[in-house]
């Protein structure tokens, strides 16, 4: 089950409970079960206020995680070269001239969401190079 459901549906549960526990309650010869179904009232009421909780947090988190890969990868793009820039010298006010062109580095993962996020063209990508060593 998942915790959407679980947070969604929880209120309905909780009140067929309710209808199963004031039925128990009016039996003398169920007086065990009304106090079980009392028991997994509470522990559904807790386990829902939990999921509630967590979908939140989720839905926080994912909407702070799309925040950051919303950053503007352009900035160190060189066009001319269609490769990124190791990076900005500021007081220079310029890129620094060399450039990650290995598939294999550290900066795929930047390449890869710029052109998801359509910053820069898909050929950009085929600019990193894959160096191949035999020994």
């Amino acid at each position: 089950m998942s915790v959407r459901r679980l947070a969604g549906e929880t209120q309905n549960w909780l009140m067929k409970l309710d209808e199963l526990r004031d039925a128990a309650r009016n039996s003398p010869d169920n007086v065990e079960l009304a106090k079980l179904l009392s028991d997994l009232h509470f522990l559904l009421d807790a386990a829902g206020q939990k999921a509630l909780a967590t979908l939140n947090e989720l839905e926080d988190l994912a909407h702070r995680c799309d925040d950051l890969a919303r950053m503007d990868f352009t900035i160190l793009y060189d066009p001319a070269r269609e490769l990124f820039s190791i990076g900005y010298n500021v007081s220079q006010l310029r890129l620094d001239t060399s450039c990650y062109d290995l598939l294999a580095s550290e900066a795929r993962l930047a390449s890869y969401v710029a052109i998801a996020l359509g910053q820069v063209e898909q050929k950009h990508w085929f600019r990193l190079g894959l160096s191949l060593i035999h020994i």
